[in-house]
C-alpha cells in the first residue's frame, strides 16, 4: 500500500477493514504456517483488495481446497467480491463455481469463445454439446424424427391421428 501512495497512519486501519472483510479480524499478527489453507485463501484475497482495484483476476482461487471450504469460501467469495464493487475475472475449470461466483460466464473451448451468457442462460439452454458438457451432467439422446408436429414436440411411440 505503501508503493500506491497510502499514508502510513491509514495503513493499519485499512489492514483491519480487509482483514474483517474476510474474516480473519485478529489474525494480523500469525505467520502463514500459522493459518489453515483457506485462511492463507482469504489473506491473499484480503492483500489483492487491499489497493482497492478497480479490477481483480483470480486463477483457480479455491483449487487448493478440500470441497468442505471450497464450497463454504464459494459462498464467502462472492459476497465479499460484491462488497468491495471491483470486476473480477475468475478463471477456474470448475464448473459450479463459475456458475456460482458468476454474473456472466464466459465458456471457452480450445481458446475460443463456446458461449457467453449468465449463469442461467448457460446452464438451461447451452449453445452446444460441448457447453451442455462442461456446465452439468447431460443426457444425449440419437434418433430420428418421425411424426410432425405443430408445437415442436414429438412423441414416442408416434400417436395416430
Amino acid at each position: 500500500m505503501r508503493y500506491r501512495g497510502t499514508s502510513g497512519s491509514e495503513i493499519p486501519s485499512r489492514i483491519a477493514q480487509m482483514l474483517s472483510l474476510v474474516q480473519l479480524t485478529g489474525m494480523d499478527a500469525r505467520y502463514p504456517y500459522q493459518l489453515s489453507g483457506e485462511q492463507q485463501q482469504r489473506v491473499a484475497l484480503a492483500r489483492a483488495l487491499a489497493i482497492d482495484p478497480q479490477t481483480v483476476l483470480l486463477g483457480e482461487p479455491l483449487s487448493a481446497l478440500d470441497a468442505k471450504l471450497h464450497l463454504e469460501l464459494r459462498l464467502k467469495l462472492k459476497d465479499i467480491l460484491r462488497s468491495v464493487g471491483a470486476t473480477t475475472i475468475v478463471v477456474t475449470h470448475d464448473q459450479e463455481e463459475a456458475l456460482t461466483l458468476g454474473d456472466e460466464v464466459v465458456v471457452m473451448d480450445a481458446g475460443k469463445n463456446a458461449e457467453r451468457g449468465t449463469p442461467t442462460q448457460i446452464y438451461e439452454a447451452p449453445a452446444d454439446k460441448f457447453v451442455a458438457e462442461f456446465v452439468g451432467r447431460s443426457n444425449w439422446f440419437y434418433g430420428s424424427k418421425s411424426g410432425q408436429s405443430t408445437d415442436g414436440i414429438i412423441s414416442y411411440p408416434p400417436t395416430m391421428a
